[in-house]
């Protein structure tokens, strides 16, 4: 304590800077509470929600004068206070009326309703309230909808695809007229609908949470700054306090296919648990623990905050008793899971469930992450530690590295590669490669390939090591070729499969895609649809890459935090003038090994998503484009710009006031839906 006071005394303009900034955010955190939060409090809170996308429906029943909707309804909580349907605004006839009933399981009648169709609000949920009403979980009603109009008009009530959800009790299927399916529509859909539950009064502790962890994270930034420990000690504590921070600001399934990575991480807790892991069909089971997985929103809103933080504090109940089956999991040959796997059979071990055995899981993967960035930057030369700080904090990464995607192993393990192979290359001190680099390696070709073998070439670095620390040229070439040929076998073995399909027949989705075949017999048209893609989405991909775009690319950050990460990173590039200088053969063969890497990303996306006849690959998205970051900018770092003094307190004040501005823009967003 003694030594941290006498630090401050030392850096007096540093602790007003600080003091200064720390008022100003807690002015923005009253305004925001007064202006924003406190308003969405009394509003109520839905417990499920039934509805594909965050605007107008994409597919819609139309509700008649002679048509009769019903859709059953299962508590998942254990009181009730409401419902939600997503009625279109009819222009027409704006007097029709419409009825609407609430029935319980043994169809005895407990509410109804009736309205008129300019009534119905604009592009939203129209919300029928009951006196709150104790049931269990599991329990059934029936919603009833009937229309009465004079003029014939047609009423369009949302819809969405059963499969979007789960084949059981918990989501059934629409009746028309008391007949199950829609006419002239194939497929399984449900309304568009929620179940609500009292209000988001619990939002208001969620706020209070992230004010605690960001006024946290100011004062042992602050404190770190002070008292000065290596460069890796910072990273840590900063990952682990923003980390906190988007694990609550990202609630769950929030970020991109994180249901479907849950699928698969609890898939591999029960078998090395052994516990019933598929059904007949393959599809995975759930236990009542981690049945939270149903009651996901994609599209976060005021109540998937509420519901969070809620289950964080044990405040939620499972929202099914019995095992239920859910859908195919992803590839389990990978160690793409580990940490979150850990979690969860951690959690199920200590009986932990619903949203608390959730949030284990992400934490594993948070200290996974933070574990190998320490070693990281640790190892990497003086030239690349502010680079890996930077990449390593940016909100995009972040947001991947406490989610249930596979990301947050790929992107360490990438990180600790490119940082490995340069202490290999750069290092005098490390005059002879030894065996335990070479199980180094071995383990880093073992994670990143069954995950994403696309990003292999990152061990193309090595090849910049001298061979002197080889033993010669014959013993560096016998490496190369273990390596690549480790490789191969892997990729033989865990993703055979899905390449011999690229290479001959596309998609087994029923679209025509693109194959290999294709790519050989027209390099013309491929090259031209690489080059549109890159012109059209170029920006789009470096901006959401640092993360203008979070979740499922629907919570937008302003651009000025963005600009603010692009000067950080330039900044991350200087160094002082005694820094290694690369040569010109290295900087293209850092330029080459990225453009393989990229070009290899935008590949199998027109194998995998693209389908014929389109003039641009589709699918390719920022983050893909994460891993090769700190070997881009290494290639383009030069002396044009020396400096005179580091800037590390710059850039790690920096990536702290930007991320917190992030986090705020992220919570007002969220809560406003």
């Amino acid at each position: 304590m003694d030594r941290i006071k006498s630090c401050i005394k030392e850096h007096k303009k540093l602790s007003c800077v600080y003091l200064c900034f720390a008022c100003i955010i807690g002015i923005a955190i009253i305004i925001m509470y007064g202006t924003e939060i406190r308003d969405v409090l009394p509003q109520p809170r839905n417990v499920m929600r039934v509805k594909d996308g965050k605007a107008a429906p994409d597919n819609f029943v139309m509700l008649t004068e002679k048509t009769n909707i019903e859709q059953k309804i299962s508590m998942v909580s254990k009181s009730f206070t409401g419902f939600s349907l997503w009625f279109e605004e009819n222009e027409t006839d704006q007097d029709a009326k419409i009825r609407v009933k609430l029935f319980d399981a043994s169809r005895k009648l407990v509410e109804e309703w009736e309205f008129r169709t300019s009534d119905i609000p604009e592009d939203t949920f129209f919300n029928f309230y009951v006196p709150k009403i104790d049931v269990n979980i599991g329990d059934t009603y029936f919603i009833d909808i009937a229309a009465d109009s004079d003029n014939k008009t047609t009423v369009p009530m949302g819809i969405s695809q059963r499969t979007s959800y789960m084949k059981n009790d918990l989501f059934s299927e629409i009746k028309i007229n008391g007949r199950t399916g829609i006419k002239n529509i194939e497929g399984e859909y449900l309304l568009d609908y929620q179940i609500l539950d009292g209000t988001c009064e619990s939002l208001k502790y969620f706020f209070l949470f992230v004010v605690i962890l960001i006024f946290a994270l100011i004062g042992i930034v602050f404190i770190l700054l002070v008292t000065q420990p290596k460069k890796e000690w910072v990273f840590v504590f900063m990952a682990l306090l923003l980390g906190g921070l988007y694990l609550l600001v990202i609630p769950p399934f929030a970020a991109p296919d994180e249901g479907t990575h849950f699928i698969t991480a609890y898939a591999q807790s029960s078998t090395l648990l052994g516990r019933n892991v598929d059904d007949e069909e393959g599809n995975v089971i759930f236990e009542p623990d981690g049945a939270i997985f149903f009651v996901r929103k994609d599209y976060p809103d005021k109540s998937s905050y509420a519901t969070y933080i809620r289950g964080l504090f044990g405040k939620e109940e499972n929202i099914v008793r019995n095992e239920i089956s859910c859908r195919k999991s992803l590839n389990r040959k990978s160690l793409g899971y580990v940490p979150q796997v850990t979690g969860l059979m951690l959690g199920r071990l200590l009986q932990v469930k619903g949203i608390g055995l959730f949030a284990m899981g992400r934490v594993m993967a948070l200290f996974w992450y933070c574990f190998l960035m320490f070693w990281s930057i640790r190892l990497i030369p003086d030239f690349g530690k502010n680079i890996l700080f930077v990449v390593g904090l940016l909100p995009m990464t972040v947001q991947q590295i406490v989610s249930y995607n596979y990301d947050s192993v790929l992107l360490g393990a990438s990180f600790f590669a490119t940082a490995y192979f340069f202490y290999l290359v750069c290092d005098k001190r490390k005059e002879q490669i030894q065996i335990k680099d070479y199980l180094v390696v071995g383990v880093l070709v073992l994670i990143i390939v069954p995950i994403k073998f696309i990003y292999i070439p990152l061990l193309g670095i090595g090849l910049l090591i001298p061979k002197e620390k080889f033993g010669g040229i014959r013993k560096k070439a016998c490496c190369i070729g273990a390596v690549i040929a480790s490789s191969l076998l892997i990729i033989r073995i865990v993703n055979w499969g899905r390449i011999s399909n690229a290479v001959s027949v596309g998609s087994g989705t029923g679209i025509s895609k693109y194959t290999l075949t294709d790519c050989i017999q027209n390099p013309i048209q491929i090259f031209v649809m690489f080059f549109k893609t890159i012109e059209r989405y170029g920006s789009m991909y470096f901006q959401s890459m640092l993360g203008s775009s979070l979740g499922w690319l629907e919570i937008e950050i302003p651009d000025i935090i963005i600009c603010g990460f692009v000067i950080l990173l330039f900044c991350s590039l200087l160094e002082l003038q005694d820094v290694r200088q690369w040569r010109r053969n290295e900087r293209i063969w850092f330029i080459v090994l990225s453009a393989g890497i990229g070009g290899m990303v935008i590949l199998s996306l027109l194998l995998d998503w693209t389908p014929k006849g389109s003039a641009v690959v589709e699918g390719v998205q920022g983050r893909y484009f994460l891993p090769i970051l700190p070997l881009l900018l290494l290639a383009i770092q030069n002396q044009t710009i020396v400096l005179r003094k580091k800037l590390d307190t710059f850039l790690v004040s920096g990536v702290m006031f930007l991320q917190i501005a992030a986090v705020l823009c992220v919570v007002s967003t969220v809560a406003a839906r």
